[in-house]
């Protein structure tokens, strides 16, 4: 159920509120590539409290800091499971190879995911400055449950 908006302005700044929707996966995603992870968290968290007037700003935020949250637990996961596969191939008696082969999967299962998440985020700056509220996929259930729409 997507929606399109009317142009308006958002509470922060009185900028155009598509403008400020997209900063929340452009941010991120910038922060991703600088290795500043915190700021995939922090900006979107915070666009959240501070926007009082625009619900295009309050959907997109919302979207945006489910994926944060998904990547991250996924990035959590998969570091321990390249942990434990390499360790254990190679306390096992296995050779060097093994437990880099082991990691290397979870490496690569860990790139594709993050090549999903960069599309999305591709896709929720698209959306968000057509003035849409798009549901992504396999995030749209979760957010439906925060937002009104």
């Amino acid at each position: 159920m997507n929606r399109v908006y009317e142009q308006h302005k958002s509470s922060v700044f009185d900028t155009d509120a598509n403008i400020v929707s997209l900063s929340v996966y452009l941010i991120p995603l910038l922060g991703n590539f600088m290795t500043l992870g915190i700021i995939s968290w922090v900006f979107p968290l915070v666009l959240l409290f501070v926007e009082k007037k625009s619900p295009l700003v309050y959907f997109h935020a919302v979207q945006s800091l489910v994926m944060q949250a998904v990547v991250t637990v996924f990035s959590i996961v998969s570091f321990i499971m390249t942990v434990i596969s390499a360790g254990s191939s190679f306390l096992l008696g296995f050779n060097v190879f093994g437990a880099i082969g082991a990691a290397g999967i979870f490496s690569l299962i860990s790139l594709v995911i993050n090549g999903i998440m960069i599309a999305f985020e591709v896709v929720g700056i698209i959306k968000a400055y057509g003035w849409e509220a798009y549901y992504l996929p396999l995030f749209g259930t979760i957010v439906q449950k925060f937002t009104k729409e």
